[in-house]
């Protein structure tokens, strides 16, 4: 089963590195185009990905786009059972005992009910602790640095994070640029 050019060129550009393993999850913003069925779309990633441990949610629609995760499931499940990252969630209301696809239906929730963004998603997106803690205490500002993410704690590993996912997502495009197929690029990854 093959996805559409457009779509494959999207979630390589924006979920290489969780495609690769080195990210638990990435977020796709998805415009809602005229003929196309956004559910059909990710039942046939799903149908894809899923055998590589990769799941594709809907985290929110609206009427002019789609917020999609894009999670390898083991990697994000253990990321959420970390004593601080469990902490924090458990005391934002997340059933942090229960199964991912639970914590995953709450941020579904905390995104649709809120006025504000829920900035915790950066735990989701596998983002340092100490970076998503300060920049909910800042309201994003007064951090030393912003690439993938505003960087409050470690520039020296946000920036070796940051070089890697961009390598990653430079690799990635390119072999799909070069005329291999998604499938075939899943197989590389």
């Amino acid at each position: 089963m093959n996805i559409s050019q457009d779509l494959a060129q999207t979630i390589t550009f924006h979920c290489a590195p969780t495609l690769t393993g080195i990210k638990p999850a990435s977020l796709v913003s998805r415009k809602n185009p005229w003929g196309v069925d956004l559910n059909s779309e990710i039942r046939q990633l799903n149908d894809l990905l899923n055998g590589h441990g990769i799941f594709v949610e809907r985290l929110c629609d609206c009427a002019q786009r789609n917020l999609l995760l894009v999670y390898r499931h083991h990697l994000l499940q253990r990321l959420l059972q970390t004593p601080r990252i469990r902490q924090f969630l458990q005391r934002e209301g997340y059933p942090v005992s229960s199964d991912l696809k639970a914590c995953i239906d709450f941020l579904k929730k905390r995104i649709g009910a809120s006025v504000e963004f829920p900035h915790e998603i950066g735990l989701f997106l596998g983002y340092p602790v100490d970076d998503v803690m300060g920049f909910i205490e800042h309201r994003g500002q007064n951090f030393r640095m912003c690439g993938h993410w505003k960087v409050y704690s470690d520039e020296a590993r946000a920036m070796s994070m940051f070089e890697r996912f961009s390598r990653c997502r430079e690799q990635l495009c390119k072999k799909l640029a070069e005329g291999l197929n998604f499938q075939q690029l899943l197989s590389t990854a």
